[in-house]
């Protein structure tokens, strides 16, 4: 696994929050920093792409922040300059493991 994947990984597994970079090529994201609590790695299935690296993340701030801790999907591939910060964050309530795209979960928070 990357460099990146370790990070976010650690961050899980020690309740950090992160701050990233988005880079999604040929879609309307807007690229530029994030900070977030991601909560859970897991593989996705896509027919179009196949099986893929996810990371659920409640985002805190940055682009595409419209409304604080909103929930949202990012494709691992895509995640650059991960640094771990010394921000700690509880689990979220809407956060639910049991979900039916989390059934092949590599890390999550417990």
């Amino acid at each position: 696994m990357n460099t990146e994947f370790q990070k976010i990984k650690n961050a899980i597994e020690n309740y950090n929050q992160i701050k990233f970079r988005y880079e999604k090529p040929n879609e309307n994201h807007k690229w530029g920093e994030r900070i977030g609590n991601p909560h859970s790695v897991y593989i996705s299935r896509n027919e179009e792409i196949g099986e893929h690296l996810k990371i659920d993340i409640f985002q805190e701030s940055g682009i595409g922040t419209e409304v604080k801790e909103s929930l949202k999907q990012f494709v691992i591939e895509y995640i650059k300059e991960v640094q771990i910060l010394n921000s700690k964050f509880k689990k979220n309530n809407r956060y639910d493991p049991t979900g039916e795209r989390y059934e092949k979960v590599i890390v999550c928070i417990k």
